[in-house]
């Protein structure tokens, strides 16, 4: 499997942000100048600006964009950083990046500011979007249900008169849990998902890939799908 590029890495701290900020109280814009200046971030909230837009507030928090954060020698791109009542969100283009920058920001605020500590036991929730290209086509993962391709490829002939040299193969397929059944903090996870470039020969097998994990173990997952369907 290639790996074509990474989209979207984004990292979720689930904690109030009143349990971790300082007894007293801050004063916002005094911190969110000095991240904006830590990271280099090209757009920043403007706190006076949206206390008069409670309603903007509550829906999108507080969001810087346009960043930057260095590790290991080299300056990595940050999408966005959102603020919000109940977390913080970082979206880069890899999940180590946006979960490094998370644990970096609440260190500096801890160190600077007087943070409290209780960011620390805070569950992470995690998506992850990429592009990849199989080496052979996922149909494989429909060795089991051949009889579905062909009726529906029948159908197709019946209603449209298409018949495809290659007949109807895997367009998009998902997996998910129910969610009924767990925890409402599950709730909103995205299903893993693999669809094909839209418009883009099947040959090419160049897939789009969503799923609720770190991006490391997003690719990981794809690599062992392309071998079962290798072997299907």
């Amino acid at each position: 499997m290639k790996i074509l590029s990474t989209v979207l890495g984004r990292t979720v701290l689930l904690k109030p942000t009143h349990e971790i900020a300082p007894i007293g109280g801050v004063h916002l814009q005094t911190i969110f100048d000095r991240i904006k200046q830590r990271y280099e971030f090209g757009n920043t909230p403007n706190v006076a600006d949206l206390t008069l837009n409670p309603e903007v507030l509550q829906k999108d928090g507080y969001k810087f964009s346009v960043g930057k954060i260095m590790k290991s020698g080299r300056d990595y791109p940050i999408q966005d950083l959102v603020v919000l009542n109940d977390g913080i969100v970082c979206s880069a283009d890899h999940t180590d990046m946006s979960e490094f920058l998370l644990d970096d920001l609440l260190g500096f605020l801890t160190d600077q500011f007087s943070f409290r500590k209780a960011w620390r036991d805070a569950r992470k929730l995690f998506l992850s979007q990429v592009w990849v290209q199989f080496e052979k086509s996922p149909d494989g993962l429909l060795s089991k249900m051949e009889g579905l391709s062909r009726v529906i490829g029948d159908a197709q002939l019946a209603t449209y008169g298409i018949e495809s040299p290659s007949g109807v193969q895997l367009d998009s397929i998902g997996f998910d849990f129910d969610k009924t059944q767990v925890s409402p903090l599950f709730g909103n996870l995205a299903a893993f998902k693999i669809e094909r470039k839209l418009r883009a020969p099947f040959s090419e097998n160049v897939l789009f890939s969503i799923a609720p994990l770190r991006t490391t173990d997003h690719i990981s997952v794809l690599e062992q799908i392309e071998r079962i369907a290798e072997t299907s």
